[in-house]
């Protein structure tokens, strides 16, 4: 909470991302901010950060929503899925137990 404003912080390393393993850079960390599902800030620590960023920049300058992020297509293995991982593990906070448990084991 910053200035009275309630937000979520969505934080996760590279270590179980196949691009970073790949590239050898697991040690690399990504934050964003969201607020009513929409990204308003973060930032990524990682080789080439300032590339892995711009659809993150773009969804907050145009108020792309977290799940439209979440939905679209990542070629594998790019960097850019750990967009995808940080979000899809927020969002699936709103899982049941019973529908994590099917979908992740």
């Amino acid at each position: 909470m910053a200035a009275g404003i309630a937000f979520d912080v969505l934080r996760d390393d590279f270590v179980e991302d196949d691009r970073a393993i790949i590239d050898q850079y697991p040690e690399s960390l990504v934050k964003l901010f969201v607020l009513k599902g929409k990204v308003m800030g973060g930032t990524i620590i990682a080789p080439l950060a300032s590339e892995l960023v711009q659809e993150l920049i773009l969804a907050q300058n145009i108020g792309i929503s977290i799940e439209k992020l979440f939905t679209k297509t990542y070629p594998y293995p790019t960097a850019t899925r750990i967009n995808e991982r940080v979000i899809g593990k927020y969002l699936s906070r709103k899982l049941t137990e019973k529908s994590k448990r099917l979908l992740f084991h």
